[in-house]
């Protein structure tokens, strides 16, 4: 592994913990319009179910199949005054012990003095107006701290829990600190993306770590999701409350069909890029 400049590690996982993929889009973020190379490149067998993470068959203009295995991977960007590396993929079903094991000893080996991030995202009862409300932990009093001073609610939750706590856990054990910040998406917004969250969780990477982070593209694409979301429930027959329900409500034909796999990095970097484009303000 080539050597890293200054770097910062943030991790993101599609499913349980992506509501709305913001964390994956907001990993992303980090790393568009800047070179990338794969770092790690973790089995798909090793760390996967893979009949409940399927892997997807593609069909090519030349005719030809391709299998599109789950990709988790461990990626640096380059070419700033910090390297920025995401961890990127789909959440691990099997060795999570052995998964957070693998990287925090690649962040201890070769990784700075910032703390590692761990982002999320959660659907809640919380409008889509008003200030993001953001929640988290961290391994460290120093950092939880700095996460209540920026207005991050410390997390009491006891219950079933994700991939980033294991990691969180190899963390404190390895003594590299460690955080962990999840932003709360109204449910009745369901699957469309929210940059505004987004917006909250980078502003809380950039202070924690010291980063310069230019989120104008990022603040305007919120202003416009927030005016998309308020004219549909002002268009909506029903008022705001039973619309809000009828939007949490399953839709049983897309329930019938199948969830498609996160791609690659490389895609989700480039799917980030085209969003702000087609968002971009009229002059």
């Amino acid at each position: 592994m080539d050597r890293w400049t200054d770097p910062y590690l943030v991790a993101a996982f599609s499913g349980w913990g992506d509501a709305s993929s913001v964390a994956t889009t907001t990993a992303a973020f980090l790393i568009q319009k800047r070179d990338t190379r794969r770092e790690i490149e973790f089995d798909p067998e090793e760390f996967f179910v893979l009949t409940e993470t399927r892997p997807w068959v593609r069909v090519g203009s030349d005719g030809d199949r391709r299998i599109q295995w789950p990709s988790l991977a461990l990626m640096v960007a380059s070419g700033g005054a910090r390297d920025a590396l995401v961890l990127l993929g789909p959440e691990p079903q099997l060795r999570w012990r052995s998964f957070a094991q693998r990287v925090a000893t690649a962040w201890r080996e070769k990784g700075g003095a910032a703390p590692v991030i761990l982002i999320g995202a959660f659907l809640a009862s919380v409008p889509h107006t008003g200030p993001v409300f953001l929640t988290g932990f961290a391994t460290t009093p120093e950092l939880r701290a700095r996460l209540e001073a920026l207005g991050v609610q410390l997390s009491g939750y006891e219950g079933p829990t994700s991939i980033h706590s294991a990691i969180a856990d190899e963390m404190a054990r390895q003594d590299i600190p460690c955080l962990s910040v999840w932003a709360a998406i109204p449910h009745y917004t369901g699957a469309m993306p929210n940059p505004k969250a987004c917006a909250a969780i980078l502003r809380v990477i950039s202070d924690v770590i010291e980063l310069e982070l230019d989120l104008a593209e990022l603040d305007d694409a919120a202003i416009a999701f927030e005016k998309q979301v308020t004219r549909a429930i002002a268009k909506s027959d029903q008022k705001s409350s039973s619309a809000s329900e009828a939007s949490a409500a399953p839709d049983d034909q897309a329930s019938a069909r199948p969830i498609e796999p996160l791609p690659p990095a490389e895609d989700v970097v480039r799917g980030v890029e085209e969003f702000f484009r087609r968002n971009r303000p009229s002059e």
